[in-house]
């Protein structure tokens, strides 16, 4: 009778057993935007395929995070802290019985007219290639604008890009930092926007973009219709 349970009991645990040796981790970093770590920072995985998966851990006093026996699957990683603005990482895959470390992410202070949330995706290569900046601009009908420039500058460098005919730009071989992003097509108004941050082993995704046109072609601020806001 003791074997039988004894096997009976090796039985039960072979699922668990299999299951365990099928899942995934994931490990990373979250650091504040002068590079130390956000000790309590919220770390979430949502399931892409079945959104009401999910798993939560949170960082160390170091901002060390990691997150065990995850299913197989693509899933977004959402870092977030109280006071700062949150980050999405879409369409990290993970495979069964695998561990993956995500680069190390910084979060920026949420204050008006900063701190938008990042929408990052993990750069399937290393080296320039993982640190790109790419978006699209439309018109605020959403009709894509083609030829627009597309101006990243911070206090040392500018990249530039135009938009393709879906109104799509890419830009790589940025170094990571914080920029500043200027959108400029004639007959449009002019945008900008502060605070971009480009990060080491991402694709970063800000906006989608919408331009306004100018009434009959004339970019006169006095005829503007939209209240024009300065972020410094």
């Amino acid at each position: 009778m003791s074997k039988l349970l004894a096997v009976a009991v090796i039985l039960l645990a072979l699922p668990a057993l299999s299951a365990y040796q099928a899942a995934a981790r994931l490990t990373g970093r979250v650091d504040a935007s002068d590079g130390v770590g956000l000790r309590g920072a919220r770390v979430s995985l949502l399931s892409a395929d079945r959104q009401e998966q999910s798993f939560r851990n949170v960082a160390d006093d170091e901002g060390i995070y990691e997150l065990r026996y995850v299913p197989e699957g693509t899933y977004t990683l959402r870092l977030e802290a109280p006071g700062f603005a949150h980050a999405d990482i879409n369409a990290v895959s993970l495979r069964a019985g695998e561990s993956t470390n995500v680069p190390p992410v910084k979060l920026d202070v949420t204050a008006p007219c900063r701190g938008a949330p990042q929408k990052l995706q993990l750069a399937a290569q290393a080296g320039a290639l993982s640190r790109q900046v790419q978006s699209t601009v439309s018109d605020f009908r959403g009709k894509p604008l083609v030829s627009v420039r597309v101006i990243l500058r911070d206090d040392s460098q500018v990249y530039s890009a135009t938009t393709d005919s879906q109104g799509r730009f890419h830009i790589v071989g940025i170094t990571p930092g914080v920029y500043g992003i200027q959108l400029r097509l004639r007959g449009y108004w002019d945008s900008y926007f502060s605070d971009l941050r480009v990060q080491a082993g991402f694709i970063t995704s800000p906006g989608p973009f919408a331009l306004e046109r100018c009434v009959l072609g004339r970019c006169i601020p006095a005829l503007r219709r939209r209240k024009i806001v300065v972020c410094e």
